[in-house]
């Protein structure tokens, strides 16, 4: 759910005008709907639904053949948001040693996702070999 969510926010944060990227003259520049910024901008909103309904397909995929996603989820979401925070236009604002807060926030879910999945495989040993 929280993907599906995070398609449709972003698609209204491109429609409104707020969470735009940074000054940008290459391929699929865009200028914002309502003149906002008088300057082209990369589409940070479009690309970050884009990669979300990637990852909800894959997700998706493996949820039919049965694996457990979670960790895989939260760990996609939040590459997904560093990456995409790079792109965007963010004029200094909660910006910690360099990183945003949602960065951060980020960072700590991956490395939530990451251990989830490490834990999940030493389980799965740790249940093969017959260990209680």
């Amino acid at each position: 759910g929280l993907l599906v969510q995070h398609i449709f926010v972003r698609l209204g944060c491109f429609f409104r005008g707020c969470c735009y990227g940074k000054y940008y003259r290459g391929p699929g520049a865009i200028r914002m709907p309502g003149g906002e910024v008088p300057y082209p901008i990369f589409p940070s909103q479009l690309l970050e639904a884009a990669i979300s309904a990637v990852l909800l397909v894959l997700l998706l995929i493996l949820i039919a053949k049965g694996y457990d996603v979670f960790g895989m989820m939260v760990a996609g979401y939040a590459v997904n948001i560093i990456v995409t925070e790079c792109y965007m236009d963010q004029k200094g604002w909660g910006i910690f040693w360099g990183f945003t807060i949602l960065e951060w926030w980020a960072v700590g879910m991956l490395l939530l996702g990451a251990g989830y999945l490490i834990w999940q495989k030493l389980w799965r040993r740790r249940r093969r070999s017959g260990a209680s």
